[in-house]
């Protein structure tokens, strides 16, 4: 049987990071005790450098008691579900957006809602020997991170768009150069 990475296809990824990177100023990778917790500065790191973004590398009972507002939090966790409900929600209705990975079963039913809106989005990693869960971990946090970077390179765009505005502009360009003398 074929093992996944559930939702790390290209075409979701993009989607899920276009709703959220663009969105929030403030990003925040965060950790548990759980044996994953080295795998969130890994994709710290990897936010870091292809993101050209700083991120707090918080624990997650830091971002409780700081109470994080408004903020895109990729959090790591061997953790289930079920474990983490009522901290996730508290989390979730600040109006952070959270980027959850781990192995998940189930999705809660007071969580759906914000998986459906998109607020919660879950990469599920496969199963795998607790010695081994690193690895998809890791694996999912370097792909969160170059799709992070794509979609961030997508703003050029925006910036191109409006270099052509200015360019087309009557007399624009002359009355910038005027300014500058």
């Amino acid at each position: 049987e074929r093992k996944e990475l559930k939702i790390l296809d290209e075409g979701k990824s993009l989607e899920i990071l276009r709703k959220t990177v663009c969105r929030y100023n403030s990003w925040y990778v965060v950790h548990d005790d759980s044996p994953n917790s080295v795998c969130a500065m890994e994709t710290r790191i990897k936010y870091s450098e292809g993101c050209y973004h700083t991120l707090p590398y918080l624990h997650l009972d830091q971002v409780l008691k700081n109470r994080v507002l408004g903020s895109l939090i990729t959090f790591m966790t061997n953790a289930g579900l079920g474990e983490i409900e009522s901290r996730l929600l508290e989390i979730l209705g600040r109006n952070n957006a959270v980027i959850l990975i781990g192995h998940f079963g189930r999705v809660p039913e007071r969580l759906r809602p914000f998986v459906e809106k998109g607020q919660l989005s879950l990469v599920a990693t496969p199963p795998s020997e607790a010695n081994f869960s690193f690895i998809p971990a890791i694996l999912a946090g370097q792909l969160l991170s170059y799709y992070a970077a794509i979609v961030l390179d997508e703003r050029k765009q925006h910036f191109a768009h409006m270099m052509t505005a200015v360019r087309e502009s009557n007399g624009i360009e002359a009355a910038w150069r005027r300014l500058a003398v």
